[in-house]
């Protein structure tokens, strides 16, 4: 298995480096993220093994080699043995540290969980919490990005959450955000104990996250109003309020 790294010169892609993934060619694998790290790139590739998922982390130099010193020879692999693990949605880096941001499914219920890996001593990813454990409902959130900062971490997505006595049937999705410590604590004080929640009148699906410099948050995706999709773009103060 390979990946191939290629730059735009000339509003043309020219090939830079071709990156060998010590992956069985029989695993089904996919890019999760190529991000900018300390002078250097990390890879992060998600796999199916066995009906688990897993990740593997590549090291670059600048010059796009391997970094020897980085896991097995440049790379870092790892299954989730825990069967709730559905699929990796995204990762970030922050204070020399890889967060991942996982979606699970426990017995049809859809939730996400945050784990960490210090890239200065890669050992083995480290679950951060787990949203389950947070919001006491049987709704479903289903997370599409994470933003971590000086301020905290911050993921963003879709929810059914409503009313208990408001039927699945009956339920539609909104937009959310929730904020947590770096440590991985619910910050309570933010919005509702620790999660905002926008229903735009219809089923809503948000997509992507933004921090302004001044710490105010965007929340981006769409709304189905009179049978087509508008684009919505929410801000938030940094306690949650609009």
């Amino acid at each position: 298995q390979s990946i191939i790294i290629k730059e735009v010169v000339d509003y043309s892609f020219s090939e830079v480096k071709n990156i060998n993934i010590p992956l069985d060619n029989n695993v089904k694998w996919s890019l999760v993220d190529f991000i900018n790290s300390n002078n250097g790139y990390i890879i992060v590739n998600t796999f199916l093994e066995n009906y688990s998922v897993g990740v593997h982390v590549t090291k670059l130099n600048s010059s796009f080699e391997l970094e020897n010193s980085f896991g097995s020879s440049g790379h870092l692999s790892q299954v989730f043995t825990n069967t709730i693990v559905q699929k990796i949605i995204k990762s970030t880096i922050f204070d020399n540290k890889l967060y991942l941001l996982i979606q699970n499914d426990n017995n049809q219920q859809i939730s996400y969980s945050v784990y960490t890996l210090d890239l200065s001593n890669p050992q083995s990813f480290v679950s951060l919490f787990e949203s389950n454990a947070e919001f006491a409902t049987s709704s479903n959130y289903f997370s599409k990005d994470i933003i971590v900062n000086s301020n905290g971490i911050f993921v963003g997505g879709t929810t059914d959450d409503s009313d208990p006595n408001v039927g699945f049937g009956k339920r539609t999705y909104d937009h959310f955000v929730s904020h947590y410590a770096i440590n991985g604590s619910i910050n309570t004080n933010f919005a509702n104990k620790g999660v905002f929640q926008k229903d735009f009148g219809d089923t809503d699906k948000a997509t992507a996250l933004a921090i302004q410099s001044d710490g105010k948050i965007l929340i981006a995706g769409i709304n189905w109003l009179d049978l087509a999709p508008d684009a919505v773009v929410t801000r938030l103060n940094t306690d949650g309020s609009i």
